[in-house]
């Protein structure tokens, strides 16, 4: 689990520090102070910047030319193309982010960059040609004598003192990648603004079925409608899959998307809970699709499955009523989980954190002081 983490050089966050997080963190603040920032950076560094977590970044911020746009590719080669979609990531051309932990052997360190480099040969001890790939970005003075120059994008972790790197030449084709094989140290399920209802939600309901993490979906399921007694997914004629829903006393079996947008983003959030078991959840905007009425008892199940299934969850939101649903369960005598409140403010320009404990939450929300 993060203590705290260090980014730098990130979209606006150009040094932002947070030292001390939670099981469960509510990020709050105005527009433009970084809460999406943010939580993309936590999931880029927890996933040891995973490429296709980094793809789904930038195309649910539309950041990605469409592969089938003619006229995109007209206007740049394919290496000019990548470091344009790329640049957005950084403030500076480069990305860091670091968890300051006491235990050495949990420390971690991740890298994004944007480097330059030349390709030339020479020869080994035996008289063999070999290639060999140069690096430049750090000598401006090589840099600006070397011809075509190609650019790459690098990766760089180190964990528990062992460093290992990746590097994507950005002459190759972001979109061709094949995501089998890429590992990530931890499960992450990360849910943006638009995600009421999944594309991978049946994926994830395959991997949870007939185990006693059904249970924890109908049970949630049910805040919205008590007589949930199952849900399953089938698959149309188009070869899409869709959730059904059955209702105790009902016999028709009912397509969910018929039953609100509640429904389904709690589907959406409890599916992506239970499958990131010893990992991570990021949500971004909570309240999504939400009456506030539901939202305190949705925070309860979140808190309980974050310590059953040790899970650290990360959410945004502009909501009162989530705030205030939040603060009742961390308060809640019965609560064991540990959870922080953290308002993201733009001072001159620098995002700044304030942290509030549960006790400061508390007061905050029954003297209707706002801390959104």
């Amino acid at each position: 689990m993060l203590k705290s983490i260090h980014i730098q050089n990130y979209r606006n966050l150009s040094d932002l520090e947070i030292k001390s997080l939670g099981a469960v963190n509510l990020f709050t603040g105005r527009n433009n102070t970084g809460k999406t920032t943010l939580l993309e950076a936590i999931a880029i560094f927890t996933s040891g910047a995973s490429r296709k977590l980094i793809l789904e970044i930038l195309n649910d911020r539309g950041e990605l030319f469409n592969n089938s746009d003619k006229n995109s590719f007209h206007r740049f080669n394919r290496s000019e193309l990548n470091f344009n979609v790329l640049l957005s990531l950084f403030s500076r051309e480069s990305f860091f982010v670091r968890p300051f932990l006491t235990m050495t052997d949990n420390y971690k360190t991740v890298t994004l960059s944007i480097e330059s480099f030349y390709d030339t040969e020479d020869f080994d001890l035996d008289g063999n040609r070999i290639h060999k790939r140069v690096f430049v970005s750090e000598n401006s003075e090589i840099e600006s004598t070397v011809k075509n120059l190609k650019y790459a994008f690098v990766v760089s972790n180190i964990a528990k003192g062992v460093s290992q790197k990746q590097i994507f030449v950005l002459e190759d084709d972001l979109l061709e990648y094949n995501y089998r094989l890429e590992t990530v140290n931890y499960p992450i399920e990360y849910i943006g603004t638009r995600n009421l209802d999944r594309e991978i939600n049946g994926i994830l309901w395959d991997r949870i079925t007939l185990t006693d993490k059904e249970q924890h979906v109908i049970n949630a399921l049910r805040i919205i409608e008590p007589k949930t007694e199952r849900i399953n997914f089938i698959e149309n004629s188009m070869g899409d899959r869709s959730v059904v829903i059955k209702i105790a006393e009902t016999p028709a079996v009912l397509p969910l998307k018929s039953m609100g947008d509640g429904i389904n983003r709690i589907l959406t959030i409890i599916l992506a809970l239970v499958n990131a078991e010893n990992g991570y959840l990021l949500i971004d905007e909570f309240e999504n699709g939400l009456h506030y009425s539901v939202q305190e008892q949705l925070w309860k199940i979140i808190f309980e499955l974050s310590a059953k299934l040790n899970v650290q969850v990360f959410v945004t939101t502009h909501s009162e009523d989530s705030i205030r649903g939040f603060e009742q369960v961390l308060n809640d005598p019965s609560n064991k989980t540990e959870g922080k409140l953290i308002r993201l403010d733009n001072v001159n320009g620098e995002i700044q954190e304030v942290e509030y404990t549960a006790s400061d939450l508390k007061i905050a929300t029954d003297n209707d002081i706002e801390v959104r």
